[in-house]
């Protein structure tokens, strides 16, 4: 099995505690992959069938993150829940999943054969991110793309986990012209 590196290049991003995994696509199915090179799949089974709809041969770096209720019924993202997905058997990583679903942030594309060229780490990150951008269109959750700016400056306030999943605009938010692209 090959290990893939991943881009360290990056743009301003929201932070997000989860399980970071590389998601290969393949011509049979979907594996995942720990940055360690440790086949995870079987631990992100939802993950998995959800990246059924990517294009054979695409190849995203990102992070499993678990998103838990509130008691006030605001969901927060829960460090604490992607890792005992991560760190569990097959069979109790499906009762976790069943409780809550796991959402694939994807940092990066690392290959896209409908990209022109089908490895893209050699290209620059401002092309991987439209590619990212591009194969994810019509996708749709639990696969989707973290939110990035190329602002530099403080943000304002942080966006709230519902602005998000709902992709509101950053000027909704008053914050640092966060958008998806």
């Amino acid at each position: 099995m090959s290990v893939w590196h991943v881009s360290h290049e990056t743009r301003q991003s929201l932070e997000n505690d989860g399980h970071r995994i590389v998601l290969w696509r393949t011509e049979n199915g979907v594996r995942l992959q720990s940055r360690t090179g440790r086949d995870v799949t079987a631990l992100w089974r939802d993950l998995a069938v959800a990246a059924m709809r990517l294009p054979p041969g695409v190849i995203l770096d990102g992070e499993a993150v678990v998103y838990v209720a509130d008691n006030d019924g605001s969901a927060q993202i829960s460090f604490e829940a992607a890792q005992s997905g991560a760190l569990s058997g097959p069979r109790r990583a499906r009762e976790l999943a069943a409780r809550h679903p796991a959402t694939y942030v994807a940092f990066d594309a690392l290959a896209h054969p409908g990209a022109g060229t089908p490895d893209l780490r050699p290209r620059p990150y401002v092309e991987r991110r439209q590619a990212l951008l591009d194969v994810l269109a019509h996708v749709g959750p639990p696969i989707d793309p973290v939110w990035s700016t190329t602002y530099q400056g403080p943000a304002e306030r942080p966006l709230t986990d519902d602005q998000q999943r709902d992709h509101r605009s950053a000027n909704d938010a008053r914050c640092c012209h966060l958008v998806p692209s």
